[in-house]
């Protein structure tokens, strides 16, 4: 089984998926729409919660937009409460800027 590779938001862990080969469970978590730009990294484009994120991800409005923008990437992280969900995806936005949270 290989791990799946993972990346740090802030203070908070993501796992980093490829965007077309993955299926997601119905679990409640936050994501964020990535792009990699060697070699300053990870650029977020859009972030997001969702309390399923299978019926979220999949079809979501964003992506795209957010593949034209770049993206090949989705991290996600599960995160069962709400409120917390919130407040990381808050931070997030709050301290990336992503074009696609910016600019609805």
């Amino acid at each position: 089984m290989t791990d799946v590779p993972r990346v740090w938001w802030l203070n908070h862990e993501f796992h980093v998926y490829q965007a077309n080969a993955v299926t997601w469970n119905a679990v409640p978590g936050l994501y964020v729409f990535a792009r990699l730009d060697l070699p300053h990294g990870w650029v977020p484009l859009y972030v997001g919660e969702s309390g399923d994120l299978s019926s979220r991800l999949s079809g979501h409005p964003k992506w795209p937009e957010a593949a034209r923008l770049g993206a090949t990437h989705i991290h996600a992280r599960i995160e069962p409460f709400g409120e917390e969900r919130l407040k990381i995806e808050k931070q997030l936005i709050a301290a990336y800027q992503p074009w696609l949270n910016r600019n609805p």
